[in-house]
């Protein structure tokens, strides 16, 4: 679409009859600290995962993280060698990161098309 993440294309062009998963969407309510009110209401599109099969849709998965201990070890170390030690802050590391392959998502419920039918189309997804 606008930003490049997501095309949409006609479904018979899927290569090599590619599994078409399907989309959910993902409901999310923040709320007034104080008050508890809804302030407002984050939607995300999201690929039903459940459905993908190892080795067919995906290859691997890697998720970096640390526990609380290593962490603490090597602040410890920085402490006791007088080593400078910064802060950085990866949150959006993997935000929108290159799909490897090719990965096809269904048209969510909702999502009006101006040219047809929404059931003749499918979205290719670009980045994550």
């Amino acid at each position: 679409m606008g930003n490049g993440n997501i095309a949409i294309i006609p479904k018979h062009s899927v290569k090599n009859k590619k599994k078409i998963l399907p989309a959910v969407w993902q409901m999310k309510r923040k709320r007034d600290i104080r008050t508890r009110k809804v302030k407002k209401w984050k939607a995300r599109l999201n690929i039903d995962g459940s459905r993908m099969r190892s080795g067919i849709d995906y290859q691997q998965t890697y998720a970096p993280v640390t526990s609380r201990n290593s962490i603490q070890m090597l602040l410890t170390l920085a402490a006791v060698h007088g080593w400078k030690s910064t802060q950085l802050d990866y949150v959006l590391a993997f935000l929108q990161a290159p799909v490897e392959g090719e990965l096809y998502m269904k048209i969510p419920k909702g999502f009006e098309l101006n040219d047809g039918n929404s059931d003749d189309y499918v979205l290719q997804l670009h980045r994550n």
